[in-house]
C-alpha cells in the first residue's frame, strides 16, 4: 500500500516520496527556522524514516536523496515557496484538493473507506494527506507562474543531433547459427564440466575444418539444430544479454564463443549483418526538444530557487 500511495506527497525537488507519519516516539527540537516557519526534528527523522521505509519495499529512491542534509534542503525549499506563495497571493482552494483527492481514489481503485484505511495503515489521517496535497498543488503553482517557459530552436535540435548521433542510431540486425549443449539446472561440478569439455570438442571440430551447419545438425540441442543451427535475424534485445554480447561483437563470418548463457553453452557463427542506421532528424526532433526543454527548465528552476533562498531568513540550528 506505501508503494502505490507513494505519488502522493511527491518531493517537488528530487522526484522521489515524501514523508507519511511515523508513530515512532522522538525528542523533538528545532532544526531550522525558515521565515518564521518552524522545522522540527521529529518531523525530519519522520520523512526520513518513511522514504527508506519505502526504499526497502522497492520505490525507487536514490540513497543520496535519503541523507538528513537533502531531505532538510528538500524541507526548507518548499517552505520557502510556501512562504513565495503567500506573499503573492497565490492560493490552493479546497476544490482543487477535492479534486486531487478523488484522482487518487480513481487511480488505485478506492473508495473513501479505502483510502481513510490505506492512510490509517501508514499512520496518516485524510486531514494529513489534504495538507500534503494542498502544499503539493501550492508549489506546483508557483512554479508553473514564476518559471520561464522556455523555446528551443530549430537549431539547437539540429546541434543535438549532431553532436549525439550515436544515441540515435538503431544497431542493425545480425544473423547468426548456433551450437548449443544444454546445462540442466542445478547441475553438479560433474555435469557442469561435461557440457563444457563438449562444447570445446565441437570448437576444435569447427577449427580443424568441420562444417558449422553440419555439426549444429547433429549434436546442438534445441529446435534450431534442424536447421543447421540457424536462429535468423535478430536485433538487441531479442536474446539473452551473455548471447547477444558475443554475438553483436561478432563480424560477418566469424565464429564466437564459447559463451555460457541460462540455458547452457554456446558457439555462435554469424553469417549475415545490416548496417546500423541513423535514424533521421525529424523522427526524434520532438523527442529532442522535449528533453532540452526538461534540461532548461531545470536550470531556470534552480536559478529561481536559489534566488529564494537568498533572499529568504533562514536559521538553521545545532
Amino acid at each position: 500500500m506505501k508503494i502505490v500511495l507513494a505519488w502522493i506527497v511527491l518531493s517537488i525537488f528530487s522526484n522521489e516520496p515524501a514523508a507519511l507519519a511515523s508513530t515512532e516516539q522522538i525528542l523533538d527540537r528545532i532544526v531550522a527556522n525558515v521565515n518564521g516557519e518552524i522545522i522540527l526534528l521529529s518531523d525530519l527523522r519522520k520523512e526520513i524514516a518513511s522514504l527508506r521505509d519505502m526504499q526497502r519495499n522497492g520505490a525507487k529512491i536514490d540513497s543520496s536523496m535519503v541523507t538528513e542534509s537533502a531531505v532538510l534542503q528538500s524541507i526548507i525549499d518548499e517552505s520557502i515557496i510556501a512562504f513565495h506563495a503567500k506573499e503573492r497571493e497565490i492560493k490552493v482552494s479546497a476544490i482543487e484538493v477535492d479534486q486531487m483527492i478523488e484522482e487518487i481514489k480513481e487511480e488505485n481503485g478506492f473508495s473513501d473507506e479505502e483510502l481513510i484505511h490505506a492512510l490509517k495503515s501508514q499512520s496518516s489521517s485524510i486531514q494529513q494527506l489534504r495538507k500534503n496535497l494542498k502544499r503539493r498543488r501550492l508549489v506546483k503553482k508557483v512554479m508553473s507562474y514564476e518559471i520561464t517557459q522556455t523555446n528551443i530552436s530549430e537549431n539547437e535540435i539540429r546541434q543535438y543531433y549532431i553532436k549525439n548521433k550515436d544515441k540515435f542510431t538503431k544497431v542493425g540486425r545480425i544473423r547468426a547459427k548456433h551450437i548449443v549443449i544444454l546445462l540442466p539446472k542445478e547441475s553438479g561440478k560433474t555435469k557442469h564440466a561435461e557440457v563444457k569439455k563438449t562444447i570445446y570438442e565441437l570448437l576444435a571440430k569447427i577449427q580443424n575444418g568441420g562444417n558449422f551447419s553440419e555439426i549444429a545438425s547433429k549434436y546442438s540441442q534445441d529446435g534450431s539444430a534442424s536447421l543447421g543451427g540457424d536462429l535468423g535475424w535478430f536485433k538487441p534485445g531479442d536474446m539473452v544479454p551473455e548471447f547477444e554480447q558475443i554475438a553483436f561483437s561478432l563480424k560477418e563470418g566469424e565464429l564466437g564463443g564459447p559463451v555460457k548463457t541460462k540455458f547452457g553453452y554456446h558457439l555462435i557463427l554469424v553469417t549475415n549483418r545490416e548496417k546500423p542506421e541513423l535514424v533521421p532528424l525529424k523522427d526524434v526532433s520532438a523527442k529532442i526538444e522535449k528533453e532540452l526543454s526538461a534540461v532548461k527548465f531545470n536550470d531556470n528552476r534552480q536559478e529561481w530557487i536559489d534566488r529564494l533562498r537568498e533572499e529568504a531568513y533562514i536559521e538553521l540550528m545545532q
